[in-house]
């Protein structure tokens, strides 16, 4: 079964299930309450009648002639009731007045059974003799109103609803009440199925929006995107598919254009080799010791190349080995800038060092700190022109120790800015390799930060200067 259909049954049963439930309740409910009413009812019309019918023995000294007094009663002439009706006629004119005036006992009368046994426990009168027959008749007198003339009891009025006999009337009305109640449980169900459907159908559609994008994703089609709408799960859902789609087709070009770059890194080097070496072999050129060094310079860089690609794949595994101990981040800074004055004065720049603190220790690996510090430096000095200032500093923030190397070189256009980092990434694609490099190194050197637990920026502006800082966490007492 589909989600939709699973989400209907599961709605119509229960919906189904609490109506039939509060169905039965109500019904139980009703029934005893009507009884009760009923039986209540009753035996209030018995009580009233009971004075009249006890001055109707004591002055007739006898039930003869009743049946003709409760036809009457309920609005007949006596002889339009039944046979047993019509065998006493009393003469009216021997009641009491009071008896003959009491038409309200004359319209309640017709509308409840009441049986009159007299002492000796045989029914005299019966007001619905055309109802089922009451069994164990006897056993329920204690139910009915007693009747007393001279204090000798002389008879039973009992009301059939005191002892749970129902006359048609009344069961005909418990039936429409029980039918009514069944009804509006078929249509309540009915609506509710229909809500059920809209609102599965509400809940499903988003369902299955992703998972045909899902489907699509997954064949290769990193375009999808689903529309966020329903609950506020199967936004969030959505919007968290829409990030891995989006992160997934990013990837995807930058793989792509990544072994673009890849391919071009290692096309030009290997056609300056194999050029080379045809031109040698041709005897176009000799071997001369500027012709080896410049084959050696193309092999050093593929080999630079290689090892970096090698790096960042064992970085992406998790496997690069890091030889994490105690290391003085001061010195450090202060060995490697040290190493770079050399470079730096041959391009007449300023190389300044401010490391601030005398010790700040870190749980590093010292080669791996030194690569990224490395990277960083050779960068800056290559932008940086003749006669220019780059700045390397170290300080203390919280926790964390902060390195950044500045420079008031070309700088970095906004637009490139975020892509910095990327694998093979160039904001000049123009540039030439012998100064820009594998397009590797700022990959590596973030890498490597985030292996320390750190975290690498940069900030530039175009012809004012570039700074690239990173944050390594200090060694706690601990």
């Amino acid at each position: 079964m589909s989600l939709r259909s699973r989400l209907i049954l599961a709605f119509l049963i229960v919906i189904a299930g609490t109506n039939m439930v509060i169905a039965k309740a109500a019904n139980r409910v009703i029934n005893a309450r009507f009884n009760a009413l009923s039986a209540t009812t009753g035996t209030l019309l018995a009580q009233r009648i009971a004075p009249l019918l006890e001055r109707y023995y004591e002055r007739n000294g006898s039930w003869e002639g009743i049946r003709t007094l409760f036809l009457e009663a309920r609005g007949g002439e006596p002889d339009e009731g039944p046979p047993s009706f019509s065998q006493d006629r009393p003469v009216l004119s021997k009641l009491p007045e009071d008896v003959q005036n009491r038409l309200d006992w004359r319209i309640s009368a017709g509308e409840e059974r009441l049986i009159l046994v007299d002492a000796g426990g045989r029914v005299v009168v019966d007001t619905h003799p055309e109802e089922p027959e009451i069994i164990n008749l006897q056993r329920q007198l204690p139910k009915g109103v007693p009747l007393f003339v001279r204090g000798q009891r002389v008879g039973t009025l009992v009301p059939a609803s005191a002892i749970g006999a129902l006359t048609s009337l009344q069961n005909r009305f418990l039936r429409q009440v029980n039918l009514t109640i069944i009804g509006v449980t078929i249509l309540g169900s009915l609506i509710a199925i229909i809500v059920a459907s809209f609102l599965a159908q509400r809940t499903v559609a988003p369902v299955q929006a992703l998972a045909l994008a899902s489907q699509k994703v997954a064949a290769g089609d990193y375009s999808q995107r689903v529309p966020p709408s329903g609950a506020d799960e199967i936004v969030e859902l959505a919007n968290s598919f829409n990030t891995m789609a989006a992160e997934l087709e990013n990837q995807r070009d930058l793989r792509h254009r990544s072994m673009a770059d890849l391919a071009h890194e290692l096309r030009t080097p290997l056609s300056v080799l194999q050029i080379e070496l045809e031109s040698i072999e041709d005897g176009l050129s000799d071997p001369t010791p500027d012709v080896v060094k410049g084959l050696q310079i193309e092999v050093v860089h593929l080999k630079h190349l290689v090892d970096d690609l090698r790096t960042l794949s064992l970085m992406d595994a998790g496997e690069l080995e890091m030889n994490n101990h105690p290391v003085d981040l001061v010195e450090l800074v202060k060995g490697v800038t040290n190493r770079f004055q050399s470079p730096a004065m041959e391009k007449e720049i300023h190389l300044v060092t401010n490391t601030g603190p005398s010790l700040l220790l870190v749980n590093a690996d010292d080669r791996r700190l030194a690569q990224v510090l490395i990277n960083l430096l050779s960068n800056a000095i290559r932008h940086t022109p003749v006669g220019g200032l780059v700045t390397v500093s170290l300080r203390q923030e919280q926790d964390q120790a902060v390195v950044t190397i500045c420079d008031d070189g070309e700088g970095i256009d906004d637009v490139h800015l975020p892509h910095i980092f990327d694998r093979l990434y160039r904001a000049d694609s123009a540039r030439a390799r012998s100064s820009g490099g594998s397009g590797l190194g700022l990959s590596i050197a973030r890498s490597l930060v985030e292996a320390h637990g750190g975290k690498i920026w940069v900030e530039s502006e175009r012809n004012q200067g570039t700074l690239f800082g990173f944050s390594i966490p200090l060694m706690t007492d601990g």
